[in-house]
């Protein structure tokens, strides 16, 4: 009973400390600079756990690649709101409202998904030593990336 006692007071006071971040951060917007540090610190943290357990492993990702790709995913979550809310900030931008502007932010991180897949490829024919390897850590690196940062920008989104 004292490990479950303890398990909900620390997962209530994790919910209680984001709803915070995220109240403080309405002050910010669009730039929401506590979000993407906790994102951030998360994803990066994530993309390093999984590139330790799959080191033992024939996949084997490179943990540069999958780091920068991770990044180049944060970046290309903010980048698509501030550089319009920039642009509009007049006081009439609500009459130039874009119901569509939510797929156009995603549009920017499968590109960028799309970037670091052909940069993960390079990188691993710059390396190459021989046959049977390059294969399966460009797969590890797409894979790791895809998981934590591309199903993490749902989750900064």
């Amino acid at each position: 009973m004292n490990m479950l006692n303890t398990r909900l007071v620390f997962g209530l006071s994790m919910v209680a400390g984001l709803l915070l971040v995220l109240w403080i951060d309405e002050w910010f917007a669009p730039w929401y600079p506590f979000w993407l540090l906790i994102t951030g610190f998360a994803m990066i943290a994530a993309s390093r756990e999984l590139v330790n357990l799959l080191e033992t492993t024939s996949i084997r990702p490179s943990g540069n690649a999958v780091i920068g790709g991770v990044f180049a995913l944060m970046v290309a979550n903010w980048v698509p709101h501030v550089a319009v809310d920039v642009e509009i900030g007049d006081a009439l931008s609500a009459l130039r409202h874009d119901p569509a502007r939510p797929l156009d932010a995603l549009a920017y991180i499968l590109l960028c998904f799309v970037g670091v897949v052909m940069v993960s490829f390079l990188v691993q024919s710059f390396q190459f030593e021989k046959p049977g390897r390059a294969t399966p850590r460009v797969a590890g690196t797409i894979f790791v990336v895809g998981y934590v940062a591309l199903l993490g920008s749902f989750i900064i989104q």
